[in-house]
């Protein structure tokens, strides 16, 4: 009897090792992506924060020269704000384009997986044929045989 062999073979293992790189790219771009909203929220904290300094500090009185440099302060947190709001909104459109890759390299692996069941299952009709066959020619040979005899 003949060996099973999958002409794909190769190919669906290659699809496999894709697969898994891409997860775990995907884990990592999240693990990323909470990262950097973490730094947001802290942004923002800090934006607060001096917020309410500069609200305390003229409340109080104080001088120009330090309002101003809180002024100045708070509008580059501003700016590193927008700026972190940017990276997410990047980070997050990588992590849709791997997860429809994700998608693809599945549907992809999957037909390869059902093409390889249904060789699979013609290669043993074929074995049982060849069974039969082997055992019908017995058989045949068998009968002529008590024949003779």
């Amino acid at each position: 009897m003949n060996k099973f062999k999958f002409k794909l073979e190769k190919v669906t293992g290659i699809k496999a090792k894709q697969l898994k790189q891409k997860t775990l790219e995907l884990a990592k771009l999240l693990q990323q992506l909470e990262t950097e909203k973490k730094t947001l929220k802290n942004l923002k904290m800090d934006l607060d924060s001096v917020q309410q300094e500069i609200f305390k500090r003229t409340m109080a009185g104080c001088s120009a020269n330090e309002l101003l440099e809180h002024h100045r302060y708070a509008e580059k947190l501003a700016q590193d704000i927008t700026q972190q709001k940017r990276k997410i909104e990047s980070i997050e459109e990588a992590i849709e384009k791997m997860q429809v890759l994700l998608l693809k390299l599945n549907k992809e692996k999957k037909i390869l997986e059902k093409l390889r069941e249904k060789r699979y299952l013609q290669y043993l009709q074929e074995q049982n044929r060849e069974e039969q066959k082997v055992l019908d020619e017995m058989s045949t040979l068998t009968h002529k045989f008590q024949q003779i005899v």
